[in-house]
């Protein structure tokens, strides 16, 4: 009888140490996870889209390119630009124009085709060094077809929307449940 109350105890600070030692390895990782956006396993993984958006925004900057739903990236540039369009602060000193005010305001912007109609390099102001823009047509079920005469430097846009967002929300996930154990296994 009490050599199975010792090894029931003994099963029992086992399990603690192990579940301790999870709870240890899931903080780590999570902490990790949520540190390196350059990892291309970890990005694959966590943010497949990212690639995508990177790829299709690469084609857009050529001219005459047509995007459609169907198409690879489609569905990703969609995204990204309802976000936009809803997240949408003027520059300071500047006011949206009429279009933009009318399109925040929709409730789906139901994209149908984007069209690039002029591709450049060209100076910014934000930015050192020159920056490829386009002229873009948005075509769409619900508003009429609409142009933005610049496009520029998307790729901090995609990298925020599709890469750093994810990555930290699946490192922070990781991280706080290795907490929720090593707290979990302090406390029995």
């Amino acid at each position: 009888m009490v050599q199975m109350v010792k090894q029931k105890v003994i099963k029992r600070s086992r399990l603690k140490a192990l579940s301790g030692l999870l709870g240890i390895i899931l903080t780590i990782t999570g902490w990790a996870i949520s540190n390196t956006e350059q990892l291309d396993p970890i990005k694959k993984v966590i943010a497949p889209k990212y690639d995508i958006a990177m790829g299709t925004w690469r084609n857009m900057t050529k001219k005459d390119f047509v995007l459609r739903p169907g198409d690879k990236g489609f569905s990703e540039m969609k995204d990204l630009f309802d976000h936009g369009r809803r997240t949408l602060i003027p520059v300071e000193g500047q006011q949206l124009s009429d279009a933009w005010l009318q399109i925040k305001r929709l409730h789906n912007w139901d994209i149908t085709q984007f069209k690039t109609l002029d591709s450049r390099v060209s100076m910014v102001e934000a930015k050192p060094h020159p920056v490829k823009a386009i002229t873009l047509e948005i075509q769409s079920s619900n508003f009429r077809t609409f142009t933005v005469p610049s496009v520029h430097s998307i790729e901090e846009g995609i990298q925020s929307f599709y890469l750093k967002t994810p990555i930290f929300k699946a490192g922070a996930y990781i991280f706080w449940v290795g907490i929720a154990i090593i707290v979990n296994v302090i406390n029995k």
